[in-house]
């Protein structure tokens, strides 16, 4: 029962003072029918729930404290607001006064060596070294929360191949070169075989997950208004799943973290910060644009060549994924529709030549292929372009956009050169 004079609840001119239940109205219907021969409906049970009984709010939760101790801590505040103490906090206060804090000689000062003890009153100048901690999100912890929730798309849904997320752009978090390798590797070891991270503008990023988050926030908060401690992650995850809901909860332990594989050393790729929508559909490469599309999502292909479609290698050697090629993992097993629009390296007259996927039929590539003009050095043909039709053998390998030289040639990246150097010249 609360004890403030306006604590209080009228209806129909009967004013009670108010009453704060003590667990969920679910629980003490469980409670009443394991104690009691009557069966009482839980419909019946909160409609004969008197009036003036109600569940407790933040404000309901502050208890009647000690006028003595409180006061302590006001006069603690304004010591150190004016300079005088070196800490606000009661109990290390009172350790740098007394020997032992559970000594009854110690509290009472008829401890021989404490009873004469001062506290510092006075800020000293140290030059110690001055660490600030602040809450951050690792990628490694990012991805380690989101594997069990593949696994189980996974496990319930075994045809899923195909993965969209949707995310705001944090720097420190989602738009950065770190996430983008994870997301190049990880869901392709799990069997997914295409992927896009879209990114939504700025201020715009509130959907369907945060308002999960309120809904646990709030549930969180009435387990404490009931009265419950909760010290830790793994109380707070049990204490949850009690609840009858339909979130599906996953603990991941800071062990589960720490094992995640960090990631490698990496470039960061130029333009992260514009982008809106990344693309994986083969391990350790991504496709990136400003803006988002999926415009040809029902023929198949995420991966269009809308609003200047670029691409990019985030890891030194390609992954090589169950659909794979083992002997080459530079090259797809199978090149389907997918591949159209990105960029292929095809052997023509024992030579290669770099150019972008066009069309797929059958066993035949339709290839837009640049000539060569030097070292590693390659150009558009004009006025006449040099496309052609290719057999699938013809092709050596996938590869990222080739670098500019001039306003004229391109350049291979040096990791793809040195693999075409070494195999087919």
């Amino acid at each position: 029962m609360t004890t403030g004079r306006k604590q209080t609840i009228t209806v129909r001119k009967k004013k009670m003072q108010k009453r704060l239940l003590s667990d969920t109205l679910k629980n003490l219907h469980r409670k009443f029918g394991s104690g009691n021969s009557d069966n009482v409906s839980y419909c019946l049970f909160c409609a004969c729930r008197p009036f003036w009984v109600v569940a407790p709010t933040d404000a309901d939760r502050a208890t009647c404290q000690c006028k003595t101790h409180e006061n302590l801590q006001f006069m603690a505040d304004t010591l150190y607001s004016h300079g005088i103490v070196v800490s606000k906090n009661i109990e290390e206060m009172v350790d740098r006064t007394v020997c032992a804090t559970e000594m009854k000689a110690c509290a009472y000062g008829d401890c021989v060596e404490c009873r004469l003890t001062t506290h510092p009153t006075l800020k000293s100048a140290t030059e110690e070294i001055v660490q600030v901690v602040q809450w951050s999100t690792e990628r490694t912890a990012i991805w380690a929360h989101l594997e069990p929730v593949l696994e189980m798309v996974k496990t319930k849904c075994p045809k899923v191949e195909r993965l969209h997320f949707y995310s705001d752009g944090p720097a420190t978090q989602y738009k950065q070169k770190g996430n983008f390798y994870f997301l190049s590797t990880e869901p392709f070891r799990l069997g997914f075989k295409e992927l896009t991270w879209n990114f939504f503008e700025a201020s715009h990023g509130k959907g369907a997950p945060d308002g999960i988050g309120g809904t646990l926030k709030r549930s969180a908060d009435r387990i404490v208004r009931l009265g419950e401690d909760v010290p830790d992650a793994i109380t707070l995850f049990k204490k949850l799943k009690r609840l009858e809901s339909t979130v599906e909860l996953f603990f991941v332990s800071e062990e589960e973290v720490e094992a995640k594989t960090e990631v490698p050393a990496l470039t960061p790729i130029k333009g992260t910060m514009r982008m809106h929508q990344v693309i994986s559909v083969l391990p350790g490469h991504i496709k990136y644009r400003d803006i988002s599309c999926f415009c040809q999502r029902q023929d198949g292909p995420l991966d269009c060549a809308c609003f200047d479609l670029k691409v990019a290698t985030v890891n030194g050697v390609p992954v090589t994924p169950p659909n794979q090629n083992e002997e080459n993992p530079w090259r797809p097993a199978a090149v389907d529709s997918t591949h159209i629009g990105g960029w292929c390296v095809i052997k023509y007259d024992d030579d290669v030549y770099p150019g972008i996927i066009m069309d797929v039929e059958g066993d035949s590539i339709q290839v837009k292929c640049m000539h060569r003009n030097g070292v590693n050095k390659y150009f558009w043909p004009r006025p006449r372009e040099d496309v052609s039709w290719y057999a699938e053998e013809q092709l050596l390998c996938l590869i990222p956009e080739p670098k500019a030289l001039n306003k004229r040639s391109v350049q291979l990246e040096k990791l793809t050169w040195k693999y075409l150097e070494n195999n087919f010249m």
